[in-house]
């Protein structure tokens, strides 16, 4: 049962909507984390951290819980203009977060397969 709040929270439950940046990065980050536990590492979440934008580029990287947890990153109000349209320091920003297509694979049952073995 899913009750929307945020306008994001129903973009982020549909897979077959996403991006191909969205696909990657969220297998890369998985397995970082995977990683990080495996090597004994507790107490700490996994971030991106944008390199680029032209070329898009980010690093992995885990920081302390204790340090982010509660904290919200807003986007700066200078990348809001006229009140609801956004700025081209913004739509750059965004860009490569929204390009590319993902080929859904469905099952014979219609469902997608998001994993392979």
């Amino acid at each position: 049962k899913v009750r929307s709040i945020e306008l994001n929270v129903c973009q982020r439950c549909a897979g077959h909507l996403l991006s191909d940046t969205d696909f990657t990065e969220a297998f890369a980050i998985g397995e970082k984390g995977v990683e990080a536990a495996l090597k004994g590492k507790s107490g700490e979440m996994m971030i991106f951290t944008r390199i680029s934008s032209d070329p898009y580029e980010v690093r992995i990287e885990s920081v302390d819980i204790h340090k982010i947890a509660n904290q919200e990153k807003t986007v700066p109000i200078e990348w809001i203009v006229d009140g609801n349209d956004i700025s081209d320091e913004f739509l750059a920003y965004l860009r490569p977060l929204i390009l590319g297509e993902v080929a859904i694979r469905y099952g014979e049952d219609g469902l997608p397969i998001h994993l392979h073995r």
